[in-house]
């Protein structure tokens, strides 16, 4: 589809070199490519063949800066016939689309048919509207590159070519990748998206949480009046058992939609991936069998904890259609020492850390990866799914997520008996970073809590044991104190240990208000009256019910096993 010009080779090299002639006023017409001036005519070739070779010369000059300029030209320009035969295809084609250009100088339609079904109705349309245009126009859309078996977004820019009679003799036009462009748009519209579903969503569960602990504390409050052998006993029992699973779940879900992602803390990932197993659950079909760390182990690590809820969810989500059924699923986490690698049939395989590392692994048993597939899982836009399905970015997103933390995701499968994803993360050096690990407590920070005793005038031995744990503990005399703290640093604080005689009603809309508000933190309640031994019933609202007569250390201790530290 290209030509090449004469050369200097071409023409006689024994033939004189004139001088060329002057022009007028004793000007010569030389150039500073061919000696040769651009106001030359077809005479003075003739008399002179020298003058020719120069023209040809001062030609292939030109083309070669042009080939020069297209050879950096971020785009491929094209020529095309109005049959969609190429006359002509800039460097850069083949490395774009996977196509070998030189069958379309015949026969244009290999090209077409790789255009996304979704946008070919859309590309043909806008050539027939555009066929009878003045001005360039247009168009976006995608082709299938058949070496990488990715879709690449083309910006097609591109102009009608007529004869003076009107008639259509081709187009002429650029050809530029804008996936990145795309992918970018995407996850703008994306999170836009998200944080506008995530206001709505968020107030309309604290209403469902509002409405259910209404629902709790009323069938909480006449179970607890009806006798033993009532026959609506068990079955107030069953609704508050549900109520309060039901609290459980909408704190999760606002935890999943916390608003804090990109902020980047110290944190156990044993701890942070048995928290997620629940809402893993939720995700997977019906039955099957998940399976997580035994304990939480120490594992520090410095990342983003929105960015990893949601990369555990996107895998469980690829593992989800991968069982297509009930199934079984293992996550593991192991130790990797300086310079150690992963399996060997991971792709793509990761250079080893030169630091201490932690290996994640999400084991599934279903059907498992094509191996032509395993090389662009992680690819912007790669799936095998239905359109309506998924738009191929779960693993990209995980992809970005562990490069931003410094380590590696990759696969390794076997086609019908399952995929395990390697997630590999740098574990964290606290005593390089300057965090206190607080009396090797499994999460490497200073934890923080309130204390709360209504009408408290002094600081007694169980805030000492609190703090004999080097935890940084406020204390507080009022609930309006305590919501006032909370509204200030809530994501800040750990657990509240509220500590006081007997429930009352005033103590049930307080906890109902700390679940509804603050969905994170963990509640901890101590009655001090015998006779206060009937509230248990509040055991459901509260992550920690300390028994009347509890020692002091043994509550801190109890605090410490609520709070999943050593």
């Amino acid at each position: 589809m290209s030509s090449s010009a004469p050369t200097a080779s071409d023409f006689p090299a024994d033939q004189p070199t004139p001088v060329p002639s002057p022009g007028p006023a004793g000007h010569t017409p030389t150039d500073e490519v061919g000696g040769l001036s651009s106001s030359a005519g077809l005479a003075e070739l003739q008399q002179d063949p020298a003058n020719f070779a120069r023209i040809f010369l001062r030609l292939r000059t030109v083309e070669a800066r042009l080939e020069q300029m297209l050879s950096l030209f971020p785009g491929v320009v094209f020529h095309q016939r109005p049959d969609f035969s190429f006359a002509f295809v800039g460097p850069g084609f083949e490395a774009l689309l996977g196509l070998d250009p030189q069958p379309l100088a015949r026969n244009g339609q290999p090209l077409l048919r790789l255009i996304h079904e979704q946008d070919e109705r859309a590309f043909h349309a806008e050539l027939e509207r555009a066929a009878l245009a003045e001005r360039p126009f247009s168009s976006v859309y995608r082709v299938l590159n058949p070496q990488t078996g990715a879709y690449v977004y083309l910006l097609d820019i591109r102009k009608a070519v007529r004869s003076p009679s009107g008639l259509l003799l081709g187009y002429e036009g650029i050809w530029l990748d804008i996936t990145r462009q795309k992918i970018a748009e995407d996850r703008l519209s994306s999170r836009s998206w998200k944080e506008s579903l995530s206001t709505l969503t968020r107030g309309l569960l604290q209403d469902f949480g509002s409405a259910l602990t209404g629902i709790f504390s009323l069938s909480e409050l006449y179970h607890s009046t009806l006798p033993l052998r009532h026959p609506l006993r068990d079955g107030l029992a069953l609704i508050r058992e549900n109520a309060a699973e039901a609290q459980r779940l909408v704190r999760m879900i606002l935890e999943l939609n916390s608003d804090t992602a990109g902020e980047r803390s110290y944190l156990n990932l044993g701890r942070l991936v048995r928290d997620q197993l629940d809402l893993l659950k939720l995700v997977l079909p019906r039955g099957t069998q998940l399976t997580g760390p035994g304990e939480d182990g120490a594992w520090p690590v410095h990342l983003d904890e929105t960015a990893f809820r949601q990369t555990l969810v996107n895998l469980a989500m690829n593992a989800r259609d991968a069982l297509r059924g009930p199934g079984d699923i293992r996550i593991a986490l192991r130790a990797l020492a300086p310079g150690e690698s992963i399996a060997t049939d991971a792709h793509p395989l990761p250079l080893p850390l030169p630091l201490p590392a932690v290996e994640l692994t999400f084991t599934d048993n279903g059907v498992g990866i094509l191996p032509a597939h395993l090389s662009r899982i992680f690819d912007p836009f790669f799936t095998t799914k239905e359109s309506a399905r998924g738009a191929g970015l779960g693993l990209y997103h995980a992809r970005l997520f562990a490069e931003d933390c410094g380590g590696s995701i990759s696969v390794s499968s076997t086609p019908g008996e399952g995929t395990t994803f390697h997630l590999v993360l740098p574990l964290a050096d606290l005593d390089r970073a300057g965090v206190r690990d607080p009396g090797d407590a499994a999460i490497p920070r200073a934890v923080r809590g309130l204390y709360l005793e209504r009408d408290m005038t002094d600081e007694g031995p169980m805030v000492e044991a609190l703090r004999s744990r080097e935890w940084e503990v406020r204390t507080l005399a009022t609930v309006e104190h305590a919501q006032r703290q909370l509204r200030e640093e809530g994501a800040r604080i750990d657990f509240i240990l509220i500590r006081q005689p007997e429930a009352d009603g005033a103590l049930r809309v307080f906890l109902a208000e700390l679940r509804r508000d603050h969905p994170g933190l963990r509640i901890a309640l101590n009655l001090t009256l015998p006779a206060a031994e009937r509230g248990a019933g509040l055991r459901a609202q509260v992550d920690l019910f300390l028994p009347t007569g509890i020692h002091d250390q043994d509550a801190a201790d109890a605090v410490a096993q609520m709070l999943r530290l050593p």
